[in-house]
């Protein structure tokens, strides 16, 4: 969660549009979430100004799927680093960006629908 959501959220409360514990039950996920084999920071893009990134490098397609799902649901940005075209290939087998953009010189992706143009899509 980035503070304008944030803010949008608490100001929501204090219109009565949403209450205490549905505002507790979006937060309730800050600011870890232990998935059991990472631990998601959903508070660093508040504290940062930029969201968690996700190093690929050593990490199962499988896990990596896991952890881009659970971002999504929670509305944050997503950035995976450190993938290579074997890697970047089974992530997109397994359903986590069919809109997913790969910049195969510096090892990076983002599995979502944010585009850069001229750069290669896979």
């Amino acid at each position: 969660m980035d503070s304008e959501r944030l803010v949008r959220l608490l100001e929501q409360v204090r219109n009565n549009r949403v209450s205490v514990i549905q505002a507790v039950a979006q937060l309730r996920h800050l600011p870890f979430e232990d998935l059991g084999f990472a631990k998601l920071d959903h508070h660093r893009a508040v504290r940062q100004g930029f969201p968690e990134v996700i190093l690929g490098q050593g990490k199962d397609p499988v896990d990596i799927a896991a952890i881009v799902r659970t971002m999504r649901q929670r509305k944050m940005n997503i950035l995976l680093t450190r993938l290579d075209a074997e890697k970047m290939n089974r992530l997109r087998l397994l359903r986590t960006g069919p809109n997913s953009t790969r910049w195969p010189t510096l090892r990076r992706g983002q599995p979502n629908q944010l585009r850069s143009p001229g750069k290669e899509r896979y």
